[in-house]
C-alpha cells in the first residue's frame, strides 16, 4: 500500500468525523504538589497516545507514524498494536509537569503539558492541561502535507488517571467531567484514599476549549492549613462540651439529632477553613449537608411553590434543596451564623 494513502487512512480512522489522537495521562499527586508548592523542575509523567491504522502488520508504516510523532511528543515508544475492525496503535509518551503557563512552550518540545500552580488566594492547587497551539499547528501542517488531513483534539478522548501516592488521603475538587464513568456537573469534592486512584475524563465542552484555546482545567487540590484546621477542630470540640448541659432534658431521638448536628457543624468549619472560597454548589453535593437539611426539616407537610411539574406538592426540605441547587454564592460565616444562598437552576442569571 502506498504510504501516503495508508497514513491518510490512518488519520481518518483516528476519528469518525475528523482526525484525532486519543490521549490518556497518569497523574501522581506528589508530583503535582512538588511542582506547585516547591517549584520542582524537570518532572514528567507517563501517558498513552492511541491512533487508528489500517494494518498492524505493516511495520514500516508503524515506524513512520512513530517517527512523525516523535517530533511533537517526548519519549515516544511503540507499546502495542491491536487488530480488529479498526487497528489501534498505542504509543507511550512523557508529559512534562510545569509550574507556570508563561513561556512553558519554550522549555519543552512537547505539544502538551500539565500545568500546576497555587490559586491566587493560595487555598488551592490548580491543575490544568495545556496545548502548545503553535506546535500543534506545525503537527497539523506536517500531516496535511503528507496525508492531506488534519487533527482535532476537540473530537478526541482526553482522560486522566489520578493516583494518590501521598502518605495520607487527599481531597480533590472536580467539575464538568466524568469520574469513574459517572457525570459530575457542578464542583464536587472527592476524597482519594492513599494508594487509590480515580479515572477522570473532561466533558466534550472542555475538550473543545482545550483544542481552541490551548488550556483546560482538570481538577483542584485544596491546600489544608493543618494548624488552622486543628485549631478549629479544638474549638468545635469545646463547643460540644460547653453545650453538654443543654442535652440533659432531650429524649433519645432529639439527642441523636443534636449530636448529628454538632458533627455537621464541626465538619462544616473544617471544610470552610480548608476551602475559604467554599460555595453553595460544593455544599449541596455533599451528603453531610443534604442530611443536615432533611434531619432538621422533618415536617411531612407538602406545598406547591411553583417549582414542580403538574403543580405537584413537595416538602419544605425538597423546595429548599431545589432553590439552593442552582447558581451558587460564596458561603459565609460570621459570629457563628452560617449564610448559605443560591438560586433554583435555570431560574436566575
Amino acid at each position: 500500500m502506498n504510504i501516503k494513502h495508508g497514513c491518510l487512512f490512518l488519520f481518518s480512522l483516528i476519528l469518525i468525523s475528523a482526525c484525532k489522537i486519543d490521549m490518556s495521562t497518569d497523574v501522581y499527586l506528589r508530583d503535582i504538589e512538588d511542582v506547585a508548592l516547591k517549584n520542582a523542575e524537570g518532572l514528567k509523567t507517563s501517558g498513552l497516545l492511541q491512533v487508528g491504522i489500517p494494518n498492524c502488520d505493516d511495520k514500516e508504516q508503524l515506524s513512520q507514524v512513530t517517527s512523525l510523532l516523535r517530533d511533537y511528543f517526548l519519549k515516544v515508544t511503540e507499546k502495542s498494536c491491536e487488530s480488529g475492525m479498526e487497528s489501534l496503535l498505542t504509543l507511550g509518551v512523557d508529559i512534562p509537569i510545569v509550574h507556570s503557563e508563561i513561556r512553558w512552550t519554550s522549555k519543552t518540545k512537547s505539544t502538551t503539558a500539565l500545568i500546576t500552580k497555587k490559586s491566587k488566594d493560595g487555598s488551592f492547587i490548580l491543575v490544568n492541561f495545556a496545548l502548545d497551539k503553535r506546535q500543534f499547528r506545525n503537527l497539523n501542517e506536517a500531516i496535511q502535507n503528507q496525508f492531506f488531513d488534519k487533527l482535532s483534539f476537540s473530537e478526541s478522548t482526553v482522560s486522566f488517571s489520578i493516583n494518590n501516592d501521598a502518605r495520607h488521603d487527599e481531597g480533590l475538587i472536580v467539575s464538568d467531567s466524568f469520574v469513574d464513568g459517572k457525570p459530575v456537573v457542578f464542583p464536587k469534592r472527592f476524597t482519594l484514599s492513599r494508594r487509590n486512584k480515580i479515572d477522570l475524563e473532561p466533558s466534550n465542552v472542555r475538550r473543545i476549549i482545550f483544542s481552541e484555546q490551548g488550556m483546560m482545567p482538570v481538577f483542584e487540590i485544596p491546600i489544608v492549613d493543618s494548624e488552622k484546621t486543628t485549631l478549629n477542630e479544638k474549638k468545635n470540640i469545646e463547643v460540644v462540651k460547653d453545650n453538654s448541659s443543654k442535652t440533659k432534658d432531650l429524649n433519645s431521638q432529639q439527642l441523636l439529632n443534636y449530636n448529628a448536628n454538632e458533627k455537621f457543624y464541626k465538619w462544616f468549619f473544617v471544610q470552610k477553613s480548608a476551602h475559604p472560597e467554599l460555595n453553595t454548589n460544593q455544599l449541596i453535593w455533599s451528603k453531610n449537608f443534604v442530611s443536615f437539611i432533611k434531619r432538621n426539616l422533618v415536617s411531612k407537610q407538602k406545598y406547591y411553590l411553583g417549582m414542580t411539574k403538574g403543580r405537584e406538592k413537595e416538602t419544605l426540605s425538597y423546595h429548599l434543596l431545589e432553590v439552593l441547587g442552582g447558581p451558587p454564592e460564596k458561603v459565609s460565616e460570621k459570629n457563628g451564623v452560617i449564610n448559605i444562598s443560591g438560586c433554583r437552576a435555570h431560574s436566575c442569571y
